[in-house]
């Protein structure tokens, strides 16, 4: 039994004195830095899909800066609309609003997305409310944007 117990503790002093190598190279936050709004400048094409099919339910242009500032999405056809950008970790997040929606007219609109980069596209989630007169609307749906040329 004695020996046993040696054993164990054998082994446990061995498994304690490897170092942390392989942990640190495996956590989360080793592997990806941080992302800032220089890697999101430039153009892109947004698109607000259905969250149950590929249904494109607007569409937009995302200008973006490299410092963050003066951020605008345009939708089709309309005037730009400035947004709020905000870069935390590895994610995007968009706040844009109040703004007047196309469908139905004159309701004003607020929409928030968080987005990330995956394979040079963005792609993440929004939701939209919608300010009616019997009381507000809430769209939700997926995001999904490539960057133009």
């Amino acid at each position: 039994m004695r020996r046993t117990y040696l054993i164990l503790g054998a082994m446990t002093l061995v498994a304690c004195g490897r170092g942390d190598e392989g942990v640190v190279a495996d956590s989360p936050a080793a592997a990806a830095p941080a992302l800032t709004f220089a890697d999101f400048a430039g153009r892109w094409s947004i698109q607000l899909l259905s969250d149950m099919s590929d249904s494109v339910l607007a569409a937009y242009e995302l200008n973006a800066t490299a410092d963050g500032s003066s951020w605008t999405l345009t939708p089709t056809g309309r005037e730009p609309i400035p947004i709020r950008a905000a870069v935390a970790g590895d994610s995007l997040e968009l706040d844009a609003g109040p703004y007047k929606a196309a469908s139905p007219p004159n309701v004003d609109v607020t929409t928030h997305a968080v987005s990330r980069l995956e394979g040079g596209m963005l792609v993440g989630k929004f939701e939209s409310q919608y300010a009616l007169a019997g009381g507000d609307s809430v769209l939700r749906g997926r995001v999904r944007g490539t960057r133009v040329p």
